[in-house]
């Protein structure tokens, strides 16, 4: 998830996303991903359902992805 990320921070073209069954989405996960959010103005629709990710980790990508205006549909 972490190289996920990290790649999404320089993806140019990937406009849509659905991430799902992943057991486990650690703290360090969950900083890549808002990190991810808070740079990438291509993604505009992340699904991640269906992951084992934390409240407060769903929280703290719900928040990136209200910093990010350009990805209007996120789905935990």
């Amino acid at each position: 998830m972490i190289l996920l990320a990290q790649a999404l921070l320089i993806n140019t073209s990937l406009e849509y996303l659905l991430v799902s069954n992943n057991d486990d989405i650690t703290d360090q996960s969950v900083n890549a991903i808002t990190e991810m959010l808070k740079q990438n103005r291509i993604l505009t629709w992340l699904n991640l359902c269906n992951n084992d990710i934390s409240k407060n980790g769903k929280l703290r990508i719900e928040q990136a992805a209200n910093i990010n205006k350009t990805c209007n549909d996120l789905l935990l």
